[in-house]
């Protein structure tokens, strides 16, 4: 599929979400493979300005980012000297997304995105690493000072134990 997404787009795009499904049953981490056929699949959308075929391959990704799979190198295809982590490619497609899209389709990013940060920050069980994993990915996004102002308040019940919102605090 992914060979079939460089060489004509509108003939495999459709079978992403098959090969997605079947890559991940049963809840298996999607290999890299997989993954960057969703990369491809989101960019090839925005390139044809679907940001709603776009949005759902990002909202795919961001299901997917409880891994560490966020963190791993990924060549970013408008820039082949370029190498980023899926997170931050994901924070460029999510703004580009939203960007593109009518007011529904923001509703609705902005609402999985807000649910994303909600479930990181769990019912009094604060995930840290998936709320700074989140705050990166939604950078230019509303939501990204909700996971931020989130994670302030964790340290900060924690009693900031490694120094974080100190050495912040002075820095500014």
């Amino acid at each position: 599929v992914r060979t079939g997404l460089d060489r004509d787009f509108a003939a495999a795009a459709p079978a992403w979400r098959e090969v997605w499904q079947a890559e991940t049953a049963g809840g298996a981490p999607a290999p890299p493979a997989a993954r960057g056929m969703v990369r491809a699949a989101v960019d090839g959308f925005l390139d044809r300005g679907d940001a709603a075929a776009a949005w759902e391959g990002c909202r795919t990704l961001l299901a997917a980012t409880a891994d560490a799979a966020a963190d791993d190198l990924v060549p970013d295809p408008r820039d082949p000297a370029l190498v980023v982590t899926e997170g931050r490619w994901l924070a460029g497609r999510l703004a580009q997304v939203r960007e593109l899209a009518d007011e529904p389709l923001r509703r609705d990013l902005d609402a999985a995105t807000l649910a994303a940060v909600d479930a990181a920050a769990g019912a009094g069980t604060t995930n840290l690493a998936a709320l700074e994993r989140l705050a990166d990915i939604l950078g230019r996004l509303p939501v990204a000072a909700r996971a931020r102002l989130t994670i302030v308040a964790a340290l900060d019940a924690a009693g900031d134990p490694t120094g974080r919102l100190a050495a912040q605090r002075e820095a500014h």
